[in-house]
């Protein structure tokens, strides 16, 4: 089903891209500017919730509409793998954040060091 780039792309994108470009994001604001990290909350958790950023996938329905409107079957194939992306990053986000809500709870809720594994 996914063997177009477009498709391939986009999953890539909403999985990785997003992830990467919130992180980083978020690290060079807190690098540069007097921003900071919550007490108690660690990179790991920031690259948690990051994960959440995948799931957004009304402006990527659009994009792929506009861009692929006149190519029905790529169209079709681009909005199933966007709406796969956007499922996969729910669950992956998830899931993350149950890990670290349990190493949380593990070390405390007052614990500084919210990096320990």
């Amino acid at each position: 089903m996914f063997t177009e780039s477009v498709p391939l792309a986009v999953i890539a994108g909403l999985l990785v891209g997003k992830v990467v470009g919130i992180f980083l994001a978020s690290w060079l604001a807190i690098l540069i500017t007097r921003a900071a990290l919550p007490r108690g909350m660690g990179w790991r958790d920031l690259v948690a919730v990051s994960m959440l950023g995948g799931v957004g996938f009304t402006v990527s329905l659009l994009v792929a509409e506009l861009a692929l409107g006149d190519d029905p079957a790529l169209l079709a194939t681009t909005k199933a793998a966007v709406l796969i992306a956007s499922a996969a990053a729910s669950l992956l986000g998830a899931a993350m954040l149950v890990r670290r809500s349990r190493v949380h709870l593990r070390n405390g809720a007052n614990d500084d060091d919210a990096e320990t594994d």
